[in-house]
């Protein structure tokens, strides 16, 4: 199966945020279908060393932080695999994303003891953000909160389709009663260990 573009906003950038040490960054995005993603892509540069670089797909909880990560991927230091001009990196990360349901893409420069002498650069619309499946997040001192923009960001993946039941192909009504429903004395006939499952 072709590998098709899902949620993204990479258009309109007009500036950026940046992650080092104690400071994260994440974007986060509202799931329109089943698929499993290959590869997010992130309009990002650096300045100086930021270190390794660590980038994460999360499911999130009901305060938009994130939750355990569904994907990781650590790039070593000293720059985390950044350029110092602005550059779609494509970082491969395989998860199952669940239709509804709202994600987020994190980012982490981690200079250790270095705090200030390199950053690790998300660009972003700053201005007139219009992605309405989510919003940019950034975590401080242990807190995060809104940047009341939008990160660029391209999710990447696989169609999953999902089984049809076979009444809704053939044409054939659904049925009515569930097997857990059907009294014993119905399956009476049926091959013991069968009727024992339906049971």
């Amino acid at each position: 199966m072709a590998e098709e573009l899902f949620q993204n906003y990479n258009a309109g950038d007009d500036g950026a945020a940046y992650s080092n040490n104690g400071r994260r960054l994440m974007q986060t995005f509202t799931v329109s279908e089943w698929h499993r993603t290959t590869k997010l892509k992130l309009l990002m540069y650096r300045t100086g060393s930021p270190g390794a670089l660590t980038v994460s797909l999360h499911p999130l909880d009901g305060s938009n932080e994130p939750l355990t990560s569904l994907a990781s991927l650590n790039i070593p230091s000293p720059f985390g695999g950044l350029d110092l001009a602005a550059t779609w990196e494509t970082f491969f990360l395989a998860a199952l994303l669940e239709t509804g349901v709202k994600y987020g893409i994190s980012i982490w420069a981690n200079a250790a003891g270095q705090p200030y002498t390199g950053r690790a650069y998300w660009r972003a619309d700053t201005t007139s953000p219009t992605y309405a499946g989510g919003e940019a997040r950034r975590r401080l001192g242990g807190t995060w909160s809104d940047l009341g923009y939008d990160f660029m960001f391209e999710e990447h993946g696989d169609k999953i389709i999902l089984p049809t039941p076979v009444y809704a192909v053939a044409g054939i009504a659904a049925p009515s009663v569930a097997i857990a429903d059907v009294p014993p004395s119905s399956v009476g006939g049926l091959n013991p260990a069968l009727a024992e499952l339906m049971l």
